[in-house]
Protein backbone atom coordinates (compact mmCIF):
# COMPACT_ATOMS: atom_id res chain seq x y z
CA UNK A 1 0.00 0.00 0.00
CA UNK A 2 1.33 3.28 -1.40
CA UNK A 3 1.90 6.43 2.11
CA UNK A 4 -0.76 8.11 0.61
CA UNK A 5 -3.73 5.25 0.37
CA UNK A 6 -2.26 4.19 4.11
CA UNK A 7 -2.91 7.91 5.27
CA UNK A 8 -6.61 7.76 3.65
CA UNK A 9 -7.36 4.59 5.32
CA UNK A 10 -5.91 6.13 8.97
CA UNK A 11 -7.45 9.01 8.40
CA UNK A 12 -11.12 7.30 7.82
CA UNK A 13 -10.16 4.84 10.84
CA UNK A 14 -9.70 7.86 13.12
CA UNK A 15 -12.43 10.12 12.08
CA UNK A 16 -15.15 10.50 14.71
CA UNK A 17 -12.88 8.57 17.28
CA UNK A 18 -12.54 9.58 21.33
CA UNK A 19 -8.81 10.86 21.26
CA UNK A 20 -8.31 7.70 23.51
CA UNK A 21 -9.04 5.33 20.63
CA UNK A 22 -7.57 7.54 18.05
CA UNK A 23 -4.28 7.55 19.86
CA UNK A 24 -3.90 3.52 20.40
CA UNK A 25 -5.33 3.12 16.54
CA UNK A 26 -2.45 5.43 15.73
CA UNK A 27 -0.02 3.36 17.75
CA UNK A 28 -1.02 0.57 15.81
CA UNK A 29 -0.87 1.56 12.77
CA UNK A 30 2.67 3.13 13.23
CA UNK A 31 3.44 -0.52 14.15
CA UNK A 32 2.19 -1.88 11.08
CA UNK A 33 3.97 0.55 8.78
CA UNK A 34 7.26 0.65 10.36
CA UNK A 35 7.32 -2.94 11.67
CA UNK A 36 7.99 -1.72 15.34
CA UNK A 37 7.41 -2.67 18.80
CA UNK A 38 4.67 -1.07 20.70
CA UNK A 39 7.25 0.49 23.18
CA UNK A 40 8.64 1.73 20.31
CA UNK A 41 6.13 4.16 19.37
CA UNK A 42 5.87 7.63 21.97
CA UNK A 43 3.70 10.42 21.28
CA UNK A 44 4.36 13.81 23.01
CA UNK A 45 1.95 17.03 23.67
CA UNK A 46 3.08 20.48 23.48
CA UNK A 47 1.77 22.28 26.59
CA UNK A 48 2.08 25.62 26.03
CA UNK A 49 1.37 27.21 29.03
CA UNK A 50 4.84 25.54 30.54
CA UNK A 51 6.54 24.91 27.17
CA UNK A 52 7.41 21.80 27.94
CA UNK A 53 6.64 18.00 26.11
CA UNK A 54 4.35 15.51 27.97
CA UNK A 55 4.37 11.76 26.81
CA UNK A 56 0.69 10.93 25.81
CA UNK A 57 2.35 7.31 24.55
CA UNK A 58 3.90 4.99 26.02
CA UNK A 59 0.78 5.87 28.81
CA UNK A 60 2.88 4.69 31.25
CA UNK A 61 5.26 7.31 30.67
CA UNK A 62 2.68 10.10 30.75
CA UNK A 63 3.34 10.90 34.34
CA UNK A 64 7.11 10.44 34.51
CA UNK A 65 7.49 14.29 34.13
CA UNK A 66 7.92 16.71 31.15
CA UNK A 67 10.72 17.91 28.97
CA UNK A 68 11.02 21.64 28.64
CA UNK A 69 11.31 22.96 24.98
CA UNK A 70 14.57 25.09 26.00
CA UNK A 71 16.31 21.63 26.80
CA UNK A 72 19.72 20.92 25.01
CA UNK A 73 20.52 17.76 23.70
CA UNK A 74 16.93 16.36 23.74
CA UNK A 75 15.89 14.82 20.12
CA UNK A 76 12.16 15.53 20.59
CA UNK A 77 12.55 19.16 21.82
CA UNK A 78 14.50 19.94 18.90
CA UNK A 79 12.45 18.42 16.61
CA UNK A 80 9.60 20.72 17.87
CA UNK A 81 11.13 23.44 18.31
CA UNK A 82 12.48 23.56 14.45
CA UNK A 83 9.51 21.81 13.44
CA UNK A 84 11.67 19.45 11.03
CA UNK A 85 10.91 15.67 11.01
CA UNK A 86 14.47 13.82 11.69
CA UNK A 87 16.43 10.68 11.95
CA UNK A 88 19.25 8.86 13.85
CA UNK A 89 20.44 5.33 12.86
CA UNK A 90 23.43 5.64 15.47
CA UNK A 91 21.32 7.11 18.23
CA UNK A 92 23.47 5.33 21.11
CA UNK A 93 26.57 8.05 19.97
CA UNK A 94 24.67 11.12 19.55
CA UNK A 95 24.31 13.33 23.29
CA UNK A 96 20.95 12.96 24.15
CA UNK A 97 18.90 12.62 27.07
CA UNK A 98 18.60 9.36 28.10
CA UNK A 99 16.53 9.44 30.90
CA UNK A 100 13.61 8.38 29.81
CA UNK A 101 15.04 5.38 28.27
CA UNK A 102 15.50 3.80 31.41
CA UNK A 103 12.01 3.18 32.14
CA UNK A 104 11.00 -0.25 32.11
CA UNK A 105 7.77 -0.48 29.88
CA UNK A 106 7.53 -4.48 28.86
CA UNK A 107 7.06 -7.06 31.60
CA UNK A 108 9.79 -9.49 30.93
CA UNK A 109 8.61 -12.68 29.37
CA UNK A 110 10.57 -14.92 32.13
CA UNK A 111 11.80 -12.88 35.01
CA UNK A 112 14.28 -14.98 35.95
CA UNK A 113 16.36 -13.74 33.08
CA UNK A 114 17.51 -10.43 34.29
CA UNK A 115 18.99 -8.97 31.00
CA UNK A 116 14.93 -9.20 29.77
CA UNK A 117 14.20 -7.23 32.25
CA UNK A 118 16.15 -3.96 31.68
CA UNK A 119 15.19 -1.97 29.12
CA UNK A 120 16.69 -1.85 25.74
CA UNK A 121 18.08 1.09 24.21
CA UNK A 122 16.94 3.20 21.92
CA UNK A 123 19.61 2.57 18.75
CA UNK A 124 17.57 4.07 16.00
CA UNK A 125 14.92 6.77 15.91
CA UNK A 126 12.72 9.09 13.85
CA UNK A 127 11.14 12.03 15.22
CA UNK A 128 8.36 14.60 13.24
CA UNK A 129 6.45 17.07 14.96
CA UNK A 130 2.88 16.94 14.87
CA UNK A 131 1.93 20.43 12.92
CA UNK A 132 -1.68 22.04 13.44
CA UNK A 133 -1.67 25.64 11.28
CA UNK A 134 1.28 26.89 11.69
CA UNK A 135 2.05 25.56 15.29
CA UNK A 136 3.90 22.84 16.72
CA UNK A 137 1.69 20.91 18.99
CA UNK A 138 3.87 17.72 19.81
CA UNK A 139 5.50 15.24 18.32
CA UNK A 140 6.15 11.53 17.28
CA UNK A 141 9.07 9.04 17.49
CA UNK A 142 9.40 5.70 16.34
CA UNK A 143 12.30 3.94 17.29
CA UNK A 144 14.31 0.70 17.09
CA UNK A 145 15.60 -0.60 20.27
CA UNK A 146 18.35 -3.13 21.35
CA UNK A 147 21.05 -4.23 23.30
CA UNK A 148 23.31 -2.93 20.13
CA UNK A 149 22.44 -1.31 16.36
CA UNK A 150 22.49 -4.81 14.83
CA UNK A 151 20.45 -6.14 17.31
CA UNK A 152 17.75 -3.67 16.68
CA UNK A 153 17.20 -4.20 12.91
CA UNK A 154 17.84 -1.73 9.85
CA UNK A 155 18.31 1.10 9.59
CA UNK A 156 15.74 3.77 9.21
CA UNK A 157 15.69 5.16 5.16
CA UNK A 158 15.01 8.83 4.07
CA UNK A 159 11.47 8.04 2.52
CA UNK A 160 10.65 6.40 6.18
CA UNK A 161 10.80 9.33 7.60
CA UNK A 162 8.92 10.81 4.46
CA UNK A 163 6.48 8.79 5.10
CA UNK A 164 5.95 9.53 8.95
CA UNK A 165 6.11 12.79 8.52
CA UNK A 166 2.88 12.09 6.20
CA UNK A 167 0.99 10.19 8.69
CA UNK A 168 1.77 12.12 11.53
CA UNK A 169 -0.20 15.09 9.63
CA UNK A 170 -3.11 12.52 9.61
CA UNK A 171 -2.32 11.61 13.20
CA UNK A 172 -1.94 15.43 14.17
CA UNK A 173 -5.58 16.25 13.81
CA UNK A 174 -7.06 14.02 15.39
CA UNK A 175 -5.23 13.24 18.96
Amino acid sequence: MKVFEFCKVLDKKLAGTTPDVALRLSVLALQQAFKVEEDEVAFFKLDPETSSLHFVWPTKMSKAGSIPLNTRGSFVTETVREQRPQMHNRFTSAQHASIFEQFKLANPKDKKDKRESRPKTIQKIMSVPFIVGENSVGAVQVCRKGNNGDQAGEDFSKMELEALTEIATVIASHI
